[in-house]
């Protein structure tokens, strides 16, 4: 038996269906594959393009 932490019930054999219906989910490269993309995202500066624009502008 599977407790949501909102309170939602399922049976182990409900669940098992619903997964082969919804598929297997992600394998180990794919979550390796997504972090590498994240971190590199993150390391990426923000607004680039904008930031060289007001760059010069002095208030």
């Amino acid at each position: 038996m599977f407790v949501c932490s909102c309170g939602r019930k399922e049976r182990m054999t409900k669940f098992q269906e619903r997964r082969k219906k919804e598929g297997g989910g992600v394998n180990k490269k794919d979550v390796a594959a997504y972090m590498r993309r994240q971190k590199k995202e993150a390391e990426e500066p923000v607004n680039n393009a904008f930031a060289e624009a007001l760059k010069g502008i002095k208030l």
